[in-house]
């Protein structure tokens, strides 16, 4: 995966483009948990050879450092950034794009999408622990249902968490 895949660069969109789209489908679907449908259908995605790399991702470690340094093509708007230290780990996520309107939906839609492509890859569902950086929303039911009930509001960062121990289990599809 050094070399990019070869793209014409009339059919990328800009990061405006992205995000005016995104506030389109937010309004023609209008549900509370729109950002989450969106996500669970963004990863691995259709990129040619990087989507192909976290399909074949061998294990979790290996499909976060994938999504990490591929960022500009995976999560254009949001960049993800892995630490781990210890018994626990952390993919916390900046912003590459201000969109402060946005800022929520897309922490949720990136959330769901690293959720939903590691449970298909994996083969399971993975101890995830959310943090969130903004108060608690009205449809919090929404981040249960799509994400699990570990959930935290009125953190430093947005970020998923999980222990260490599921960073080299190998993957079924790896």
């Amino acid at each position: 995966l050094e070399a990019e895949d070869v793209t014409d660069a009339s059919t990328r969109l800009s990061p405006q483009q992205l995000v005016k789209m995104l506030q389109n489908a937010s309004r023609a679907i209008g549900a509370a948990d729109t950002a989450f449908l969106l996500g669970q259908q963004l990863l691995p995605g259709a990129l040619g050879a990087v989507s192909q790399a976290l399909v074949h991702a061998p294990s979790l470690r290996h499909a976060l450092q994938i999504l990490v340094r591929h960022q500009p093509r995976l999560t254009p708007l949001l960049v993800p950034r892995l630490m781990s230290e210890g018994p626990m780990s952390v993919l916390y996520w900046m912003e590459s794009f201000s969109a402060p309107a946005l800022r929520a939906q897309l922490v949720e839609m990136h959330m769901a999408a690293v959720v939903s492509m590691t449970r298909w890859l994996g083969g399971e569902r993975l101890p995830w622990r959310f943090c969130f950086n903004r108060a608690q929303p009205r449809h919090a039911e929404q981040h249960a249902v799509h994400l699990g009930t570990e959930l935290r509001f009125n953190c430093q960062f947005d970020a998923l968490l999980i222990e260490s121990q599921w960073l080299d289990r190998p993957w079924p599809r790896g």
